[in-house]
């Protein structure tokens, strides 16, 4: 039902970027939808980075640990330092003008575009 609904918006003209999925169960992957290496500076892990999936979701599967709470981009509790690379993230409202600058990103939002480095 997701992946139609999904077919439905994109047919209507809503950018990939902009729709928004969750899984329950197990997600199956196709590996040409790779986005790239993620790499956890703190633990030293690292991770494969998918399309359409958050960096948050990512740590997690790869037993790292970020705080969150709300996982809409709202409370901030997630924020983190971006090292290296480049995401988009369609909410920010819990960053500051000096987050950005500082290049902090919410992990629950940010999805990477190529490789990414995070303090995690």
């Amino acid at each position: 039902m997701r992946d139609a609904v999904k077919a439905v918006l994109l047919d209507l003209g809503v950018p990939d970027g902009q729709i928004r999925t969750e899984a329950f169960g197990t997600d199956r992957r196709d590996p040409a939808r790779r986005t790239g290496k993620l790499r956890f500076l703190d633990t030293g892990k690292t991770s494969t980075s998918w399309d359409g999936v958050t960096l948050l979701d990512v740590a997690d599967e790869a037993k790292v640990r970020i705080d969150s709470a709300c996982r809409s981009g709202t409370c901030g509790t997630c924020m983190v330092k971006l090292k290296n690379g480049k995401v988009r993230m369609p909410v920010q409202d819990a960053l500051s003008d000096a987050d950005r600058e500082d290049v902090y990103i919410l992990a629950c939002q940010a999805e990477p575009e190529g490789e990414v480095a995070l303090e995690a």
